[in-house]
């Protein structure tokens, strides 16, 4: 027994003193943080665990710890397990000591960082942030944002396309109501060019052209072709006469008589162009009869042949004409009688036989068409003949076979646009195709990477907008790296 005297001090101290000294023997344990960012299913419940291999000093914690975000709202839990659970895991050095632990970690919400403490030989303070995997619904948003870039013109096209329909269905409108001043078929060749691939927007200017001013015009055009009809002296049994007839009894206006096969606005009515025809072939008409009349007045018999054939082969061309397109065909045969008679007139000996001076330049001129369009072998073949058709006045025959012999330019210069515009297309598809990976591959970068809690409403948002904004420079490049207008060249 201590005396009372030194016992009740010593109880003091050791009353006072003992919870600090068993405090400090509890500190003695070293803490250590470790920050973990994981992506993908890892972590998110007991079927996914995250392991968790580290380095570290002292015995794993025995019990279980939470872990929580700053609101509380979303907890999660780590134990340790056995080692070889983290057989496959990256070893971790917290730099407290080599004692190797093996955590598991269960129920980590995506999108918020967790954090809390795992006692045991370290004090161990552990933050675990798990965000969606790329993958999965963070690609399908990139995805999205680049098909909605790409859909976006079309859709503008869609808009356009409606806005254009409101004052076009007013026009047409007006149309049906305009009684006389009708165009008859109007609804139905919109309904043809609509489904040729024209918009409504594209239509609006010819309509707006043509109703309601455009009867009117026809019917003045047919009233003229009539009063030009009562004029002529063509054979009204000729076929291009019974057209004109049948053009200026028309009552009815219909679309082809103010627009052509294309589309446009003709320039001058279908039924003035059947006047201007009538007259000029009626003028036609005339010359030949005076031409007649001069072999017949002013030429020797035996200097009449040449002559009398460009003259027959002109009429029996005139007899065909059925359109107003045809009328300027006769043209060329007015000129081969003028020619045909102006040389037998100028010549006194009438020598039929020889190529008369004319005649040679005729002659050159043909045998170089033949060389620069069929070389200078076939040319050598064809000069015989050339030389006899210049002598008879038929030259038609022969440039129609040498025509034959030629592929047509235009021909050629379609194919070859076609295969350039083909061409076009592929490029702009994989131009389209490049640039869009390697805007994904920056909308990855910025939107997803930098982010270790990528879970959330505004996560994606900003991922799908930088997606939008990507694809849609992206699409614009692709087209303008092919489809960029030509330089501009010098006339010549």
């Amino acid at each position: 027994m201590l005396p009372r005297v030194v016992g009740i001090p010593a109880a003091v101290v050791v009353l006072v003193g003992a919870p600090p000294l068993i405090a400090r023997i509890q500190g003695l344990a070293p803490p250590a943080a470790l920050k973990i960012h994981v992506t993908g299913d890892a972590g998110s419940g007991t079927t996914h665990p995250l392991y968790v291999r580290l380095s570290t000093a002292g015995q794993p914690p025995v019990a279980s710890s939470r872990l929580v975000d700053d609101e509380g709202l979303h907890p999660a839990t780590v134990s340790a397990v056995p080692t070889d659970k983290c057989a496959r895991e990256p070893l971790r050095l917290t730099g407290k000591g080599s004692r190797e632990w093996c955590l598991s970690v269960t129920h980590v919400a995506a999108g918020h960082e967790l954090t809390g403490v795992a006692n045991g030989g370290t004090t161990l303070t552990l933050s675990v942030t798990r965000r969606n995997s790329f993958w999965g619904l963070p690609l399908v948003f990139l995805l999205l944002g680049f098909a909605t870039a790409l859909l976006l013109p079309a859709a503008s096209r869609r808009l356009r396309r409606f806005v254009g329909q409101l004052p076009v269905a007013g026009i047409l409108d007006a149309n049906s109501h305009a009684g006389a001043d009708s165009i008859a078929d109007l609804d139905e060749w919109v309904k043809g060019r609509v489904a040729a691939g024209a918009s409504m927007g594209d239509l609006l200017p010819t309509l707006s052209k043509i109703v309601p001013d455009g009867p009117p015009k026809i019917r003045a055009a047919r009233k003229r072709l009539a009063a030009a009809l009562g004029r002529i002296t063509l054979p009204v049994a000729s076929d291009y006469v019974q057209h004109a007839a049948t053009e200026a009894a028309h009552t009815e206006v219909v679309a082809a008589d103010l627009l052509d096969n294309d589309g446009a606005v003709r320039s001058t009515a279908r039924a003035e162009e059947w006047r201007v025809g009538l007259e000029q072939l009626d003028a036609d008409q005339r010359f030949l009869d005076d031409e007649e009349r001069m072999i017949g007045d002013h030429l020797q018999p035996r200097c009449r042949s040449r002559p009398t054939r460009a003259l027959h082969t002109a009429r029996g061309y005139l007899a065909t004409i059925e359109t107003p397109e045809d009328v300027a065909g006769m043209k060329d045969h007015i000129v081969l009688v003028k020619t045909a008679y102006n040389a037998a007139r100028d010549d006194p000996a009438c020598r039929l036989l020889e190529i008369p001076e004319t005649d040679r330049e005729v002659t050159m001129a043909l045998k170089a068409f033949v060389v620069c369009s069929t070389g200078a072998g076939r040319a050598a073949e064809l000069s015989g003949a050339i030389e006899q058709a210049v002598r008879e006045g038929v030259v038609e025959p022969l440039i129609a076979e040498v025509h034959e012999l030629v592929p047509d330019p235009l021909d050629l210069k379609g194919e070859r646009l076609q295969h350039a515009f083909d061409l076009g297309k592929l490029l702009t598809a994989v131009a389209i195709l490049v640039v869009l990976a390697f805007a994904g591959a920056t909308v990855w970068d910025a939107a997803y990477e930098p982010k270790p809690a990528f879970a959330d409403f505004s996560d994606y948002f900003t991922l799908y907008s930088a997606a939008l904004a990507s694809g849609a420079a992206a699409a614009v490049l692709g087209v303008l790296a092919y489809w960029r207008p030509a330089p501009a060249t010098s006339p010549g």
